[in-house]
């Protein structure tokens, strides 16, 4: 092994033991949750435990702010939700509700008024205005949701068919999570590290009533949704054992369908990433997790997993792995490239680039090579024929 090679992988290797602590940067999800913390005063916010805290106001407004299991401050706001609401239906988009109406009331936007932000914001009310809110937090109440495509949200909140509240506005994830996309970008490599994944959120055993079979590869394939291509998908993988047990597969003789299954979250890992992140302003990043680090706070993010097959040689293997959050509008996009002798290796390292926050709506364009350029199917089900 090069001496090069060995730095990295010893470099890797620490990531299993060690997370990465909180500093200035890191002990909020953004600036702007840092401004408002500063503006209220919530001086001893570092020391406080993980979990949903209500017991703060600003004037008399109650507050509501979480704190992440690694004590990390993700969200500020006027509390408009409970926090069972939210841990129950677990959308973004109320946590974006609370604390845009926050940043109303609070000094943030100097150089030009409420009014005018919101306006550029693309927000819009049909029924009532953001001093509604104030009442909107109580009980029986209905708030529905309406996603319209990519494009915008409606959230409205009526009683007995009588409309209290209607909002809209853009499906943006610069918007929703209070970040342009330089900050998104520069925080992203610490968000990964700082990220929990001694359980993956979407691990699971192979469903044996969804399997279909296919005999010429000798193996069942779960099937899934296809993203952009009928050659991006999220499908899945399995072998059954002499037991009548399937497992997932995980074999160096089928690279694409196990890396496809090590990628998509429903099976543990003992592969590192070392990720090159591309910036929006050319400028480039490099950083190293874990692989089952990246997929857990993909997952977290409310990402879903989809992947596709570049390049099949006879050594190695060059794939994409598409993380689609719908929720909030965006793609990370990553690029892989591996031997297919290390696919089934414990301790080996992929290399991959990385493009994240890609707009959902500027996808298609920006990847136009998948709807066109010409691949040969790797299987076809039985199912098919």
């Amino acid at each position: 092994m090069k001496a090069g090679s060995r730095i990295i992988v010893i470099a890797l290797g620490l990531c299993l033991w060690c997370a990465a602590p909180l500093t200035a940067k890191t002990l909020f999800r953004s600036s702007q949750l840092e401004k408002m913390a500063t503006c209220l005063h919530l001086d001893t916010i570092s020391r406080w435990k993980a979990g949903w805290h209500m017991q703060h106001s600003y004037g008399k407004r109650p507050l509501s702010i979480y704190v992440s299991p690694n004590g990390q401050i993700e969200h500020i706001g006027v509390q408009v939700f409970s926090a069972e609401t939210k841990n129950e239906l677990n959308l973004p988009i109320y946590n974006f509700l609370e604390r845009y109406y926050l940043a109303t009331l609070l000094p943030l936007w100097k150089d030009k008024t409420v009014a005018m932000q919101i306006a550029e914001d693309g927000i819009e009310f049909s029924k009532g205005s953001f001093a509604s809110f104030d009442g909107l937090n109580q009980n029986g109440l209905n708030i529905s949701i309406t996603n319209h495509g990519t494009k915008r949200y409606t959230v409205t909140w009526s009683r007995n068919d009588k409309v209290l509240c209607s909002i809209s506005f853009p499906v943006d994830y610069q918007l929703l999570l209070g970040v342009n996309k330089n900050e998104a970008e520069s925080r992203l490599p610490a968000m990964v590290r700082m990220t929990d994944y001694s359980v993956l959120p979407l691990q699971r055993s192979p469903a044996p009533k969804r399997l279909v079979y296919m005999s010429k590869e000798k193996m069942y394939v779960e099937p899934g949704e296809s993203y952009m291509s009928e050659k991006i998908t999220s499908r899945h993988y399995c072998v059954r054992k002499k037991t009548n047990e399937f497992h997932w597969l995980y074999t160096s003789e089928y690279p694409a369908e196990s890396l496809a299954n090590m990628v998509s979250g429903v099976m543990k890992n003992e592969k590192m990433l070392s990720i090159e992140l591309r910036k929006y302003n050319y400028e480039c990043e490099t950083f190293a997790v874990h692989l089952d680090q990246w997929i857990s706070f993909c997952q977290k993010e409310h990402c879903e997993p989809y992947f596709g097959v570049e390049e099949l040689s006879q050594d190695s293997i060059s794939a994409s792995l598409f993380m689609v959050n719908n929720q909030l509008g965006y793609n990370h996009i990553m690029f892989m490239k591996m031997a297919k002798a290390d696919v089934a290796k414990k301790g080996t390292v992929i290399r991959a680039h990385l493009h994240c926050y890609v707009p959902i709506n500027n996808i298609g364009n920006l990847y136009h090579e998948y709807t066109v350029r010409k691949r040969e199917r790797i299987y076809e089900t039985d199912e098919n024929k």
